[in-house]
């Protein structure tokens, strides 16, 4: 090579390729290779090899620059090769016709060889209604296509490129064998800087934002949510997923991402894509970050990194709560969920600072409508809150938001046929009946709000907490697991309280009498005697001396809840276990699956 060639290669490295260069194929000896890797003919004196010694002549005929491999003038290529070969160096090319021209033969690879438009995998990722047939392309990797693609996205400016380049990353992403090297090949940290460009030009009112680009841009945060919630289903890819505060950064505004100002253009195609379209399209952005945020918030070190972001990440997290989109706050529910299994230290902080209000405000609906527009959003809120009364600091925050006990007691009425929800509702009492400043609140004919106790203000509600439990105890979904909670539950309300208040709670008795007549458990069995003895009898004749007051002893030990452990966290509902009840009277905290 002249000194001109190597200067002018040099030159174009520096200003066009931008760290692109592919590393090149190995020049193999004469003993690895004896036959033709594309037709097997064996190679001969006469029938020379070609293309790095693997391909004989009839299998190379043609010959492109290379520009990817670092070669500036046309090489011999074989023939399977060449497709690939020639759309990369495309991508490279410093004319954007020919890179989009590049662009659109790449997608047409991918497309061709996974048979999946965008469309159909959201359709997968969302309802999984079919499993995709994964076929081979290894040869697109191989030869630079998935680096061409992230190329795209980390230097083109283009909404049409940015476009096709995240449709074929999109596809690539619903391959398990393959989605491994969009992170191998640096994509993810582009990926997350177009979130942020995108993100930013929504936000901001600029003029240019038309309803063709914003159909492009659409589209491509479509593609990023696909991608993103591709990556984290899979556990050892999850684990790589937030290396920084800035990637958590930018999937939290995925989420919240929103359609900004859209100048109308009168020259614009009436055929365009409508508004509504547009709409969907950042709606299934917005679930499948969210889904994403949930399947990364079950890594412990992702929620250290969630609880402790300078970024106000926990507050936004919370926010998503409140999000217009059911998707979102259902999977942000549960995000919060899995985050309250954290220790003691960090479940006080994650309600602080008025995050308590927010988890409590699930609850807070208007009417049964409402709530069963909610169900499964209520039903994740309703297990965090029982994970986080299990600690006494962040059980105080809780419990004095208002109207929070009443709006419980409505959900047990609204969700009667709810095994979940009644099973963490009836948790969640019990947790809180474990501390004796909320046992008369909970033993009181009416529900007291704290916040208004000095004034004498009651709430309205539906029922007190008594008749809740006996609800609970009587719907048609329960079971051992929920008649445990009760027990642990009316055991703790009668635990240290005036002796006139245990009349408040003789209503229990002939559910507790039903408990011991159906389970079979000889724990709960022994504790619910336990509770019939104190019911029943004065405090001193305690029939058989019996003391199954295992939850007051715990609390009086430790000063407050353990940290509780999960089994098999399931797309509907968290199956948590609670913190020290069982360690005294000897109940036993067997895994379960949720329905």
């Amino acid at each position: 090579m002249s000194v001109r060639q190597h200067i002018n290669l040099k030159v174009y490295e520096n200003n066009v390729l931008s760290g692109f260069l592919l590393v090149r194929p190995v020049w193999v000896d004469d003993e690895t290779v004896k036959t033709c890797k594309s037709c097997g003919t064996s190679f001969t004196p006469l029938r020379r090899k070609h293309h790095c010694r693997q391909w004989q002549v009839e299998c190379t005929s043609r010959n492109i620059a290379l520009p990817q491999l670092g070669y500036v003038k046309p090489e011999r290529i074989c023939n399977g090769c060449f497709e690939i070969a020639y759309l990369v160096g495309y991508i490279v090319s410093e004319d954007k016709s020919t890179q989009a021209h590049g662009a659109r033969g790449l997608l047409d690879i991918v497309e061709r060889g996974n048979g999946l438009s965008v469309r159909d995998m959201t359709s997968y990722l969302m309802n999984r209604t079919f499993e995709p047939v994964e076929q081979e392309l290894s040869n697109f990797i191989t030869y630079g296509g998935l680096d061409a693609l992230v190329y795209l996205c980390r230097t083109s400016q283009s909404y049409d490129l940015h476009y096709w380049g995240t449709t074929a990353l999109a596809n690539i992403s619903g391959y398990d064998s393959l989605k491994p090297y969009i992170i191998m090949k640096g994509g993810l940290q582009h990926l997350y800087n177009l979130i942020l460009l995108y993100f930013e030009k929504s936000e901001s009112s600029d003029t240019s934002i038309t309803i063709k680009i914003m159909d492009h841009i659409s589209s491509i945060v479509q593609n990023i949510g696909n991608i993103l919630y591709c990556l984290s289903i899979t556990d050892s890819l999850c684990r790589r997923m937030l290396p920084d505060e800035a990637s958590l950064d930018a999937i939290l505004k995925l989420a919240n991402f929103q359609i900004g100002n859209i100048v109308d253009d009168d020259d614009e195609d009436e055929t365009l894509t409508s508004y509504e379209e547009m709409r969907l399209r950042v709606e299934l952005a917005q679930a499948l970050a969210s889904k994403t945020i949930s399947n990364l918030a079950s890594n412990h070190s992702h929620q250290l990194l969630i609880i402790e972001s300078s970024t106000g990440a926990l507050d936004r997290l919370m926010s998503l709560l409140r999000s217009n989109v059911y998707e979102v706050r259902k999977y942000a529910a549960k995000s919060i969920a899995y985050m309250s299994l954290r220790n003691d230290k960090y479940k006080s902080i994650l309600i602080k600072n008025g995050r308590a209000e927010m988890l409590a405000s699930v609850v807070d609906v208007e009417d049964e409508a409402s709530a069963k527009a909610d169900q499964v959003t209520i039903s994740h809120s309703c297990c965090a809150m029982a994970n986080l009364a299990t600690n006494a600091e962040s059980q105080q925050f809780l419990i004095r938001q208002p109207n929070l006990l009443s709006n419980l007691c409505k959900m047990v009425k609204y969700f009667i046929t709810d095994r979940e929800v009644q099973r963490h509702i009836a948790r969640l009492l019990a947790n809180f009946a474990l501390y004796d400043e909320n046992k008369m609140r909970m033993l009181a004919c009416q529900i007291i709000s704290v916040d208004d106790y000095d004034m004498n203000q009651s709430e309205e509600s539906w029922g007190s907490v008594i008749s809740t439990l006996i609800a609970i105890g009587d719907s048609p979904v329960s079971d051992v697991e929920i008649h445990r909670h009760i027990i642990r539950a009316l055991d703790n309300l009668s635990t240290e309280v005036p002796s006139g208040s245990l009349s408040k709670l003789s209503p229990c008795i002939p559910l507790i009498n039903r408990i011991l007549e159906t389970v079979k458990d000889e724990d709960i069995r022994k504790r619910a005697a336990h509770v019939l003895n104190k019911l029943t009898h004065p405090p001193s004749l305690l029939v058989n001396g019996v003391d199954g007051s295992s939850d007051q002893q715990q609390k009086h030990c430790n000063g407050k809840g353990s940290q509780e452990s999960g089994s098999d966290f399931s797309d509907q509902n968290l199956i948590i276990f609670d913190d020290g009840d069982t360690q005294q009277s000897g109940l036993t905290d067997d895994s379960a699956s949720s329905s």
